[in-house]
C-alpha cells in the first residue's frame, strides 16, 4: 500500500486551528472552541487544571471531564 501524505497548510491563526479540527471530522462544540481559543491565546503549555481554572474564571462553565475529553481528542 502506498503511503499517501496529506498536505496540510500551516496553522497561522485561531480560525486555521478551528478549520483543522473540522477537516479532521471533529465537531467544534462550544467547549472545544473555548479550549482551542484559550490555548491559542496563552501561547504556553497549560495543564488541564489550568485550562479548567482559567475558563471558569472567565465565566465559561466547563467541567473537568469536558476539559480532559477535549484535550484527548485534540492531541491524540
Amino acid at each position: 500500500m502506498d503511503n499517501l501524505e496529506v498536505k496540510q497548510k500551516p496553522i497561522r491563526c485561531l480560525e486555521d486551528a478551528i478549520e483543522r479540527c473540522q477537516t479532521l471530522g471533529m465537531r467544534v462544540s462550544r467547549q472545544r472552541r473555548y479550549i482551542v481559543e484559550l490555548l491559542w491565546q496563552a501561547q504556553e503549555h497549560l495543564s488541564a487544571r489550568e485550562i479548567y481554572d482559567r475558563l471558569n474564571l472567565q465565566g465559561k462553565n466547563i467541567g473537568h471531564t469536558s476539559v480532559y475529553q477535549n484535550l484527548e481528542s485534540l492531541f491524540f
